[in-house]
């Protein structure tokens, strides 16, 4: 595989790029349909880009912040924002906000407008509720790393405060989770009842607040987190004896998973050194693919249909980010991120230890749990478990053996390509299943929601199944956003080999999406182009 070039920037260099892009228009500027475009009411939207309202990188550091900032390193490749940071808690997180402020600045607006567009709670409601949740869970070092990230941006000319890192960084368990299984039963407590006026003229009534607080939900389509990845990760005779290869693509929105565009790298003044995958001012992946010091390496596929949420519990991006940063060995890893489980964020990890070329499969909901581990071998990952319990019990997923639906079609493929490469599995067979985009229930090679590397926004779904099941939507502008796979000796030297796009290198163009696709117009402003990128090796920094 050809080994790409890396520069880094000076700090110069890296300054100037940076506000360059802070002046970019948050709409793709190759988009003809802003027009269309649906943005928050004005006063939520004012809420929303409050933090994030200053002008970038106009006032100099102090002599101290300067000299905190030159410890952290960032490069710009091949759509990636790669972030290096070090030190002490709050240094190397002043470190992350200064580098990373205009892509989180883009990434903050982008996301909150269309978690309100999507669910209708207002911003308010999620920071009130991330911070209810928090209470007294999250370990110091963790607040001094998010206290120095918050003033990190603050330094690069925003206004965000460390409350609005808490609810960045839950953003993943409130909407999957906390909001379908708890906050939406009681959804007058948190979305105010009444009128929003959006004319220019005054309201044609007298709104009046609804005085009832404690209207309960009884929608039952609502549904929790979506089946969001593919997976795989093998050892011994499946990959001739060569170590441990792991690979792993996000599957999501475009509007979001276009921002899970950083790579960061992590050397804390304790614990194990970290490289992850993740979105800007995120102090975890989110999207789970984690290398660490330890010679550990973690992916993950999110459970569809389990919002088995319970308050009380620690969060998952705290649970997840100590565990990889202090866990020794698979065991450690499986009780340190158990601990104080809340069901938030159910998952299939697949966890490798390069220290022994063990690979297990441990499967997460809140009250059942599954785990096996092997030498030799395989596991997959399609958003479906492999444990009755967790699908039936805990869960609520029909689509286990229905090849029509994606999870489905792609626990099919993943037997039929496991077999195929089984004994050659390596980096390069890797990048290739990531890519597959073969449709099993139409046994051809066609972009559809049934791939490996999903394809919603090619997929018309004229054999939609299960009105219940996740990725239902004709054409949705989702799918595959990302590839990333490692052996043993890159997880040794914390190297990651990723892509961003689309995992099998295919395009997306948000203008000539909407100009084919009119219904998603209202989502115009918020999708950006995003051209074949090839796969690119990033080396620890």
């Amino acid at each position: 595989m050809k080994i790409l070039f890396h520069r880094l920037f000076t700090k110069k260099t890296i300054v100037a790029c940076l506000v360059t892009l802070s002046s970019a228009s948050y709409a793709n500027n190759s988009n003809t349909h802003t027009n269309l475009t649906q943005y928050p009411p004005e006063k939520l939207l004012q809420e929303i880009t409050a933090p994030i309202s200053g002008e970038l990188y106009k006032k100099a550091l102090s002599d101290e912040q300067t000299k905190i900032v030159n410890q952290g390193k960032l490069e710009k490749i091949n759509g990636w924002w790669h972030v290096g940071i070090k030190g002490s808690p709050f240094d190397r997180g002043f470190q992350y906000g200064y580098l990373i402020a205009p892509d989180f600045k883009q990434a903050w607006r982008d996301m909150w407008s269309m978690t309100y567009l999507t669910t209708g709670v207002p911003y308010s409601s999620w920071k009130k509720a991330a911070l209810q949740q928090t209470v007294g869970k999250i370990p110091v070092e963790l607040q001094q790393e998010m206290s120095g990230l918050a003033k990190g941006l603050t330094a690069a000319g925003l206004d965000v405060s460390v409350e609005d890192i808490i609810a960045w960084n839950d953003m993943i368990e409130l909407t999957g989770y906390w909001w379908p299984s708890v906050g939406m039963q009681n959804f007058t407590k948190w979305v105010d009842p009444g009128l929003i006026n959006t004319s220019k003229f005054p309201s044609p009534y007298f709104t009046q607040k609804n005085n009832d607080q404690n209207l309960k939900s009884d929608n039952h389509n609502i549904t929790g987190a979506k089946g969001n990845c593919s997976a795989f990760i093998a050892t011994g005779d499946a990959t001739n004896h060569q170590g441990i290869v792991i690979g792993h693509e996000t599957f999501n929105d475009f509007w979001s998973g276009q921002y899970s565009n950083v790579i960061l790298n992590i050397t804390p003044d304790k614990g194990y050194k970290l490289a992850f995958q993740t979105t800007p001012g995120m102090i975890e992946s989110g999207t789970d693919f984690w290398e660490t010091g330890a010679g550990l390496a973690v992916v993950e596929t999110t459970l569809a249909n389990v919002t088995d949420w319970k308050a009380g519990g620690t969060p998952e991006f705290i649970r997840a980010r100590m565990t990889s940063q202090y866990a020794n060995n698979i065991d450690n890893w499986v009780k340190r991120i158990q601990q104080d489980n809340n069901g938030g964020y159910a998952n299939t990890w697949l966890i490798g230890d390069i220290n022994n070329n063990r690979i297990a499969k441990f499967g997460q909901g809140r009250i059942y749990q599954y785990f096996n581990e092997q030498k030799s071998g395989y596991f997959t990952g399609e958003n479906v478990s492999v444990d009755p319990r967790l699908r039936y019990i805990e869960g609520s997923d029909t689509d286990y053996n229905d090849i029509r639906q994606q999870e489905g079609a792609r626990r099919l493929r993943w037997i039929q390509l496991m077999h195929q490469y089984n004994g050659d599995i390596n980096v390069a067979n890797g990048q290739k299943m990531l890519a597959d985009n073969y449709d099993v229930y139409l046994n051809k090679n066609v972009p559809s929601s049934r791939n490996i590397c999903a394809e919603y926004d090619k997929d018309s779904q004229p054999f939609v199944s299960d009105p219940h099941a996740v990725w239902n939507v004709p054409f949705q502008p989702a799918g595959s956003v990302d590839g990333k796979i490692a052996n043993s000796n890159d997880i040794k030297d914390l190297t990651i080999i990723a892509r961003f796009g689309r995992a099998n290198g295919q395009p997306f163009n948000a203008k000539s999406f909407v100009d084919e696709h009119q219904q998603w117009a209202w989502e115009s402003g918020y999708l950006h182009n995003r051209p074949s990128q090839p796969w690119t090796t990033i080396k620890f920094i």
